[in-house]
């Protein structure tokens, strides 16, 4: 197994970082960032900080029932998934997050790759990554304990680590062969 390579996150970021062919991990890139500092203080603080921003935006949502383990997949005979999606509004999510915070098996939600500008605009003014002059999406995925299956993503990411955990599982591209993403139509 390769180790992922390290970069000083407080530096600016260089064309050969931000074009890179391999992940690399740029610890502490957003550590000054005001949702950052939230968090770090409480889950009360960081959601406090994130209702500053929101403006009535909807959100798909997704919800598992407890005893999933925070596993979004299929369901047991494959024939369908194992949550459902749903528009809802921003602060109903964060405030069913705050009802399950301190649960043993809460259920599963999950908004993923929601635009930042849309559903909490202002928030990059303070909380953003110098890209120079790269037009990129920002966007926010909040959630509980969830693990989503295998998948590729078809533009560079960045992810930013801002409140909670986060891990990632990489396969090497010969690997590709190896991973079956399931029912196209599903996916």
């Amino acid at each position: 197994m390769q180790a992922i390579v390290e970069v000083d996150g407080g530096a600016p970021l260089s064309d050969a970082v931000l074009a890179s062919p391999v992940p690399l991990v740029l610890r502490g890139l957003v550590a000054d960032w005001p949702l950052v500092r939230a968090a770090r203080a409480s889950a009360a603080q960081a959601d406090a900080y994130l209702r500053r921003f929101y403006r009535d935006a909807t959100v798909l949502a997704s919800h598992s029932p407890p005893g999933t383990g925070g596993r979004i997949f299929y369901n047991d005979d494959l024939s369908g998934f194992n949550f459902s999606s749903q528009m809802v509004r921003f602060d109903q999510v964060l405030d069913a997050l705050a009802a399950h915070l301190d649960a043993a098996d809460p259920p599963t939600l999950y908004v993923g790759s929601t635009t930042v500008d849309t559903c909490l605009p202002g928030l990059r003014a303070d909380n953003d990554v110098d890209l120079g002059a790269r037009d990129a999406l920002a966007s926010i995925w909040i959630g509980n304990r969830t693990r989503i299956p295998a998948h590729y993503d078809v533009p560079d990411n960045l992810a930013c680590v801002a409140a909670g955990r986060r891990r990632f599982t990489l396969f090497p591209p010969e690997q590709l062969r190896n991973l079956y993403v399931g029912p196209l139509d599903f996916t």
